[in-house]
C-alpha cells in the first residue's frame, strides 16, 4: 500500500477557495476543472490525445501519457476519420503539466506501451513507469539481452537514470523512496533490494549497485515502506506459517566513498507469525510508528464467508507491542482505516448489518458507530469526520459522522459508486461512477458533510478521477473538540435538487419529476422524468439536499416494466450480499421431507 506522507510543519497552511480536480474520459481524453466558491465548475485545461494522469505528492505537477494522432478507417461510414489509437504499437510519451501555468514543462519520450502505471517520488524529482514486454523486442535490452520496462525518469532533465526486467505488475509500485529521498527500496524477483538513493544517481546504474543491500528474505509477495521502517510479507509454504518482518531504515550520513552505513538492520526489528494468510494490506501509522496488518485468505473453509477469512494484527515498529485485534461481533472485517492524526484506527466488521468500531493504539474500543449495511471507511484528512458508506453490492448510502462528539451530520447514497475521495482541506467528498466497472451511468457527484449534493455532471466512458493534492492547507472545519461542527449552507446545489424544480410528491414520500407514472418504459421516457429501478426506495435527488425520504410504498416496489408483479412470500429468505448464510436446516421443503 503507498504511504501517505504527511504534512510539513515547517510552512504556512493556507485556507482553499478553489478545488481542483482531473478526469479522464474516452470522448474528451483528460479534463483539468476547478470548484469554485460559487459552487460553479470551471474547464481549465483539456487534451483529447491524454488518457491517463496522476498528479504529483504536492499537487505541483501532473503527469499525462500521450498517445499520438492515428487515421483509421470508419468502414460504416466509408469515410476517413481522426480517432485517438490506444494499441500497443502506438507511438506514445509522457508530458509533465505545471499545474499553475497550465504548461508543459517536460516531454519523456521512450515509453512505448506505457498504460496507467505511473509513480511519482515524494518530492517531484523522479517518476516510475511501467510498460508492458514486446513481442517483437523492440524496448530497451540491457547487457544479457533481456528487455528492460521498468524505468526511474529524472524530471528536470528528462533523463533515464535506472531500467530493469519485470514481466509482471506484482507490487507495483516497484521502486519506492522514503519521504527525504535518501533510501529507496525495489522488489525484484521475490527479493527487496535496498539502495543509497544519493549514491546511486550520482554514481550511475552500475557503480550505485555496490552499496545495495539485499535482505535475506525470499519470496516476498507484498511490502510496504515507510519513514524509517520496511515491512515485508512471506506467505504460507510448505506447512510453515505465514511471517511480516518490519526492518529498521537508516539514514546516510556522508557521501564519501569510506562510509559504510549499514542501510537496512540485519533483525527484524518486529515480526508476526500467523496461519491462514493468503494476502495483507499493510497500513502504517502517518508517522511509521505503528502497522496494521489486514491479512485475508482466498477460500473459507468453514464456509460462513463468501470471500474467504480475514483477521487484523497490530504492529508497533519497535516491536515492543504485537497483537491480534479482537472483535465483538461476528463475521468478515470489510475495511481497515487509520485515522489521518494517528490517534486512532477505525474498523468496519461483521455479516450485514456491519458494525463499526473505533479503536486507540492500544487496540481498546473507544466507541462504536452503530450497526448498518457498511463496507467501506473514508476518513476526512483532518481526521474528525469520517465517512461510512456502503458500496459494491450495497446500494451505496453514505453517512457522515463527527467522530469527537460521536455524532452523524448527514447521509446522502451515490448509487453504483465505486471511487471516493475528499478534497485535501476535508469540506466536500466526491464520489464517481468509472469505466469498466459500470459501463452505463458513469458521473461524479461532489457532496458537503451534511450530504448535500452540490455538483453531479454525467460522463461518457469515465475512467478515472482525482483531485488535486494541496498538502498544506487549513482544515475546512478547524472547530475545537470541545464543539460542535458549524457547517454554512452551500452557495448552490444540483438543478434536480433545487426547491423550484419540477419534482411532484406522492403520498408515500417519494418524489420523481412531473409526468405519467405509469409502468411503461416508453411512457416513462416521453414523460421527461428519469429512469428509476422498480426496486428504487430512495431518491438520491432527495438525499442530496439532506432531507428525509421515506421508504417507497409497497405498490410502488412492486411496479415493474409493463405491469406489476406480486412479491413473494418468501422474499427474506434470500440471499443478502456481505450477510451470514441461511441455516438450509431451517427451510420448510426440508422440513416437511422431514
Amino acid at each position: 500500500m503507498e504511504q501517505k506522507r504527511e504534512n510539513s510543519v515547517d510552512r504556512i497552511r493556507v485556507p482553499i477557495d478553489r478545488y481542483q480536480f482531473s478526469y479522464r474520459t474516452s470522448a474528451d481524453g483528460v479534463v483539468v476543472k476547478e470548484l469554485g466558491s460559487d459552487g460553479e465548475l470551471r474547464v481549465l485545461w483539456s487534451k483529447k490525445e491524454a488518457f491517463c494522469f496522476l498528479y504529483s505528492w504536492d499537487g505541483k505537477y501532473l503527469a499525462l501519457v500521450v498517445a499520438e494522432k492515428s487515421e483509421a478507417s470508419d468502414k460504416e461510414r466509408g469515410e476517413r476519420q481522426m480517432v485517438w489509437m490506444t494499441s500497443l504499437s502506438t507511438r506514445r510519451w509522457v508530458e509533465i503539466l505545471d499545474v499553475e501555468r497550465m504548461e508543459t514543462v517536460k516531454i519523456i519520450d521512450d515509453v512505448q506501451g506505457v498504460e496507467e502505471h505511473l509513480y511519482w517520488s515524494p518530492n517531484n524529482r523522479y517518476l516510475v513507469t511501467w510498460q508492458p514486454l514486446s513481442s517483437n523486442r523492440s524496448g530497451e535490452v540491457g547487457e544479457q539481452g533481456e528487455e528492460r520496462n521498468v524505468k526511474i525518469w529524472r524530471i528536470h532533465d528528462g533523463k533515464k537514470v535506472m531500467s530493469w526486467k519485470s514481466a509482471n505488475r506484482q507490487c507495483w509500485p516497484m521502486f519506492r523512496w522514503t519521504d527525504d529521498e535518501k533510501v529507496a527500496a525495489r522488489w525484484k524477483n521475490g527479493q527487496i533490494e535496498v539502495y543509497d538513493w544519493q549514491w546511486m544517481v550520482e554514481r550511475g546504474e552500475e557503480n550505485g549497485v555496490e552499496k545495495c543491500v539485499k535482505l535475506a528474505c525470499i519470496g516476498i509477495s507484498d511490502w510496504s515502506l515507510s519513514k524509517r521502517s520496511l515491512a515485508v510479507f512471506l506467505p504460507e509454504r510448505s506447512g510453515h506459517p505465514a511471517k511480516v518482518f518490519i526492518y529498521g531504515l537508516n539514514v546516510p550520513v556522508s557521501k564519501s566513498e569510506k562510509s559504510d552505513v549499514q542501510l537496512v538492520s540485519s533483525v527484524p526489528m518486529s515480526t508476526a507469525s500467523f496461519f491462514r494468510a493468503d494476502e495483507v494490506k499493510f497500513m502504517w501509522h502517518f508517522r511509521g510508528q505503528a502497522l496494521l496488518v489486514f491479512a485475508r485468505t482466498k477460500t473459507d473453509t468453514t464456509g460462513k464467508a463468501y470471500y474467504g477469512e480475514t483477521f487484523l494484527y497490530y504492529l508497533s515498529a519497535d516491536g515492543k507491542y504485537t497483537t491480534g485485534v479482537s472483535l465483538e461481533k461476528e463475521g468478515p472485517i470489510h475495511d481497515v482505516q487509520w485515522n489521518p492524526n494517528g490517534h486512532d484506527f477505525t474498523v468496519t466488521y461483521g455479516f450485514m448489518p456491519s458494525k463499526t468500531t473505533l479503536f486507540n493504539r492500544k487496540c481498546k474500543a473507544l466507541g462504536h458507530l452503530g450497526l448498518d449495511p457498511r463496507n467501506k471507511v473514508i476518513w476526512n484528512p483532518h481526521g474528525r469526520i469520517l465517512c461510512l458508506g456502503g458500496f459494491g453490492q450495497l446500494p451505496g448510502e453514505m453517512d457522515f459522522w463527527d467522530t469527537v462528539k460521536l455524532v452523524k451530520l448527514g447521509s446522502a447514497v451515490s448509487y453504483c459508486s465505486g471511487y471516493h475521495e475528499w478534497t485535501p482541506d476535508g469540506k466536500y467528498l466526491i464520489s464517481a461512477v468509472t469505466w469498466p466497472r459500470m459501463r452505463v451511468d458513469n458521473r461524479y457527484e461532489i457532496f458537503d458533510v451534511k450530504g448535500r449534493c452540490i455538483v453531479r455532471e454525467p460522463c461518457q466512458e469515465m475512467w478515472k478521477i482525482q483531485w488535486r493534492p494541496v498538502p498544506n492547507c487549513l482544515p475546512a472545519y478547524a472547530s475545537p473538540p470541545t464543539q460542535d461542527i458549524v457547517v454554512q449552507e452551500p452557495v448552490r446545489l444540483c438543478e434536480s435538487t433545487k426547491p423550484e424544480s419540477s419534482l411532484k410528491s406522492f403520498g408515500d414520500g417519494s418524489s420523481q419529476k412531473v409526468g405519467k407514472s405509469t409502468g411503461s418504459a416508453d411512457q416513462a421516457q416521453n414523460s421527461g422524468g428519469a429512469y428509476r429501478h422498480p426496486n428504487w426506495s430512495k431518491t438520491s435527488d432527495a438525499s442530496c439536499n439532506g432531507a428525509e425520504v421515506p421508504v417507497a410504498s409497497e405498490t410502488l416496489k412492486r411496479t415493474i416494466v409493463g405491469g406489476t408483479k406480486k412479491i413473494p412470500k418468501n422474499g427474506n429468505n434470500r440471499p443478502v450480499p456481505g450477510g451470514k448464510p441461511k441455516n438450509q436446516k431451517n427451510n420448510k421443503i426440508l422440513s416437511a421431507q422431514g
